[in-house]
């Protein structure tokens, strides 16, 4: 393939204006290398090919200059808004849960008595140890009780999913190195991977239950609406700027 062809802009591929602007620049450079004088700036050029070819460079420098800038605001406005998305469903999610404890009380309470059940063992340093593992299997398989639970909602389930970390937090209060299990450490990373993975499950289907939800819906729109008026730098200028360049 010649190099006209390969510089035309109606030889272009796709409809990428990235692409279009590196196809008007080699254009560009492809009519300025017609009379390589205009490459010296400052010098006095009669000849109306010359002046020409500098009238074309200047205004596709301000024609690519202009693109930049659009393609900045562009990518700058789309970021922005995904991350101000993103921002007002965290916000709303851990608003939800927070709600979701102080409307039920029972929650709370409930984290409290299973924390309770796990006491300081008082036999032997054998048994102490086999009561150890058998709290921290408990706690291992709390985290499967508490996502099966028909009866409770979503949120329901990510808030008492901190049951798990509170009993893990009291066992870990009380055992010794006396009693430490040899699988100790290994079987409360476990709990705690586990438990992050349900966590995380758990709230991104919360979070895309929230998309659907009208009450949520309606406050990070309002909230949304609020970051975008106190957004500044708007493509639409630059992109008026470019079509009458």
């Amino acid at each position: 393939m010649n190099r006209n062809l390969q510089t035309s802009v109606y030889s272009l591929d796709g409809n990428n204006i990235w692409e279009v602007a590196l196809k008007f620049e080699r254009l560009g450079l492809q009519e300025m290398s017609k009379n390589s004088e205009v490459l010296f700036q400052g010098q006095v050029l009669d000849d109306s090919n010359i002046r020409d070819a500098i009238v074309f460079q200047e205004s596709f420098d301000k024609f690519y200059s202009l693109y930049k800038e659009f393609h900045l605001k562009v990518a700058k406005g789309t970021q922005f808004l995904s991350d101000a998305l993103n921002k007002e469903l965290e916000d709303t999610f851990k608003v939800r849960v927070i709600m979701t404890k102080g409307e039920d009380p029972s929650i709370q309470t409930s984290i409290d008595n299973y924390v309770k059940t796990f006491k300081s063992p008082a036999s032997d340093i054998g048994e102490n140890k086999i009561t150890i593992e058998g709290y921290m299997e408990a706690i291992f398989k709390k985290i499967d009780k508490v996502i099966r639970v028909r009866a409770d909602d979503n949120l329901t389930k990510y808030a008492k999913l901190e049951t798990v970390q509170a009993a893990l937090d009291k066992v870990d209060d009380i055992v010794t190195f006396q009693i430490k299990p040899a699988n100790y450490e290994a079987k409360k990373k476990q709990i705690e991977t586990n438990l992050k993975q349900a966590q995380k499950q758990l709230k991104l289907v919360i979070m895309n239950e929230l998309k659907d939800d009208p009450d949520a819906r309606t406050t990070i729109d309002n909230d949304l609406n609020v970051r975008l008026a106190t957004y500044e730098g708007t493509a639409m200028n630059v992109l008026r700027d470019l079509r009458i360049c």
